[in-house]
């Protein structure tokens, strides 16, 4: 995952601290526009006019620029959050370890059985693309439902 680095002008520094307000809980809450994934976002201004995530402007600009291979990781699991006391450059590895998914070591992943009550270990645990984790037994015996469905409908 490669990010160029960002170009701090005059106008990007103003733009970005107009966009956010200080929270009680020492959050600064983004208050312009937002990403599908819930982060902060900022156009860069300039010829490219791209959009930048705030949260990596904040630590730009407060902190220096981020180092290759590093991401932003939010302390405070505020995602619209751009306060840089509340930001850390970490490897990927590290931000997905600290997050609250599956491969994270969140909740989910203390489950050792399917909502049917199949094991998720061996031969039926199937691993998904997106991380989660899929039940063998359920698979087979919807696509078996599934199969019976369109053969009772000919």
């Amino acid at each position: 995952m490669k990010t160029k680095p960002i170009e701090l002008t005059d106008s990007l520094r103003h733009r970005f601290h107009s966009k956010y307000i200080p929270s009680e809980d020492g959050c600064w809450d983004w208050t312009a526009a937002v990403s599908s994934a819930g982060y902060g976002v900022i156009q860069a201004g300039g010829r490219t006019n791209s959009l930048l995530l705030a949260h990596r402007v904040a630590y730009s600009i407060h902190t220096g620029s981020i180092a290759e291979g590093r991401v932003i990781d939010h302390l405070c699991r505020n995602r619209r959050c751009v306060n840089p006391y509340h930001l850390e450059a970490v490897s990927f590895e590290e931000n997905v370890r600290r997050g609250d998914t599956y491969s994270s070591g969140s909740p989910r992943r203390d489950k050792k059985h399917c909502p049917q009550g199949h094991p998720y270990s061996g031969d039926n645990l199937r691993m998904n693309s997106n991380g989660s984790r899929s039940c063998r037994t359920c698979i087979k015996a919807n696509a078996r439902r599934r199969y019976l469905e369109s053969k009772s409908c000919l």
